[in-house]
């Protein structure tokens, strides 16, 4: 049996178990998803995982079109093509869209890279080491905010490679934290750069001159094409604008906000090149006006921030891993891929699991021992 399913006897499971693979769409018959616990009679498959994870484990190898990976797995193309269009959905506001969630979960987002009449091809494209390391908002590589550094204050001199400063240890210890890599693998690799830094509101951010630095844009870029089958307009840059005013208002976002908010700018960016000069221009103006409020002086993210970032990425990942039956949150913690655990504590787990309790998305039970969650939701 191919190692997208699991051979187990669908109709010999309790109703709730039936109801818990349904939900997390890994039941299909004939060409369709499972939507209701089907009569006994009825043929099932049953997937390894959630066809959202499946589907993002053949893009993580390779590219993929929509025709086939519904041929791959053996369902409908409208099945497939709306897990594709979840996946490539930036959120206007909160932490739990799906592109923070990648960028969080698999340090990627999904692209369309190629364009053949009208199938296009899908990968994930994950953020390359220099970019994780040098340019942790993508505002440097995707922007080209070096043009814009006059508009920031500079607080270092230029530090010759080899050489450590006090802003380097900080910086890394930060960035470490994020990206769940080692501080001193961190500080190794970028203090191999010439460097100097400027203030942000949100951290102090390196200045790094390279061809290295163009890696990030190309494999974020789409194909030629691509673009074209979305919308971008006026609308949409006010949108991002007011995503921005929004995070400022709240008093700030970490870096997840920031990554997300420039990709949004550099797709409208790219889109418009050479189709829309108008819009270009205004997209510039905004980003522009982003870019004033950015480097003004504010204070700077703390570990606080960052794993805010973190605990919100967590909400759907907790919902694959809860079932019906109640569990300890540090049994919950245990069960989270490495990857998702990299970024947060026990402790962060535990508060995650208590505010999507509050709000019904989960069910919580005291016991006189510990405090259990079950994916069950909390309302009626």
């Amino acid at each position: 049996m191919s190692s997208e399913y699991i051979d187990i006897d669908f109709h010999e499971l309790s109703n709730n178990e039936k109801r818990r693979l349904i939900r997390k769409k890994r039941i299909a018959t004939n060409s369709e998803l499972v939507t209701e616990i089907p009569d006994e009679r009825t043929p099932v498959r049953v997937f390894s995982k959630p066809l959202r994870e499946l589907i993002l484990d053949k893009f993580d190898r390779g590219h993929w079109s929509i025709p086939e990976l519904a041929d791959e797995f053996g369902l409908q193309d409208r099945e497939v093509r709306s897990v594709v269009n979840q996946l490539r959905r930036m959120g206007e506001r909160g932490f739990t869209s799906p592109t923070k969630e990648l960028l969080a979960t698999r340090a990627a987002i999904l692209r369309g890279k190629s364009l053949n009449s009208t199938i296009c091809h899908y990968s994930l494209e994950s953020v390359p080491y220099h970019a994780r390391i040098t340019d942790p908002t993508f505002g440097m590589s995707l922007l080209n905010m070096r043009e814009c550094v006059s508009s920031f204050e500079r607080i270092s001199g230029q530090i010759p490679a080899g050489s450590v400063s006090d802003i380097d240890e900080d910086y890394a210890i930060v960035i470490g934290g994020f990206w769940g890599i080692d501080e001193q693998e961190v500080l190794e690799y970028l203090t191999s750069y010439p460097r100097h830094y400027i203030n942000t509101r949100l951290l102090p951010l390196p200045v790094i001159e390279g061809e290295e630095n163009d890696e990030l844009s190309k494999r974020f870029s789409e194909a030629e094409g691509v673009y074209a089958r979305y919308r971008y307009d006026r609308h949409r840059v006010d949108e991002i604008q007011e995503t921005f005013e929004s995070m400022i208002e709240r008093g700030g976002t970490g870096l997840l906000g920031y990554q997300e908010l420039f990709i949004r700018i550099f797709d409208t960016l790219q889109a418009t090149k050479g189709r829309d000069p108008s819009l270009r221009v205004y997209t510039e103006r905004v980003l522009e006006e982003i870019l004033e409020v950015f480097a003004e002086e504010e204070e700077l993210v703390g570990e606080d921030e960052i794993a805010e970032d973190n605990r919100a990425s967590l909400e759907q990942e907790l919902q694959t891993i809860l079932d019906d039956s109640p569990t300890p949150s540090s049994l919950v913690y245990e069960r989270l891929p490495t990857v998702v655990k990299q970024g947060v504590t026990p402790r962060e787990v535990e508060e995650t699991l208590s505010r999507m309790a509050r709000v019904g998305l989960i069910t919580m039970k005291e016991t006189d021992d510990s405090v259990e969650y079950s994916f069950e939701t909390g309302f009626f």
